[in-house]
């Protein structure tokens, strides 16, 4: 579900998804599970922007782990993005 309206957002506003890997860690009796999401964006820094804010809006669960930016070289006004977000999941429940 992350997945299909974050890349129908990114689509919409302007940004590119240039490339997406996802990691599963699964739960423990001392760590929630998660899935990393890592993504390489490329757009306006703006739409970038409010693309992460639209999603985390809508997906209480997912926090941001890591987020850098590079300019692209002038005349572009886009810029490349890093980001790695952290879709959390339920703990291990032991009996």
């Amino acid at each position: 579900m992350v997945f299909k309206t974050l890349t129908q957002t990114a689509t919409a506003s302007g940004v590119t998804v240039v490339d997406m890997q996802t990691q599963d860690h699964p739960a423990t009796v001392s760590e929630l599970a998660r899935a990393e999401l890592n993504l390489h964006l490329r757009g306006p820094y703006p739409a970038t922007k409010a693309l992460i804010q639209d999603v985390q809006r809508r997906n209480p669960w997912v926090t941001v782990q890591r987020w850098s930016l590079q300019r692209l070289p002038a005349p572009s006004a886009e810029v490349e993005s890093a980001l790695v977000l952290n879709l959390w999941g339920r703990p291990l429940l032991v009996p």
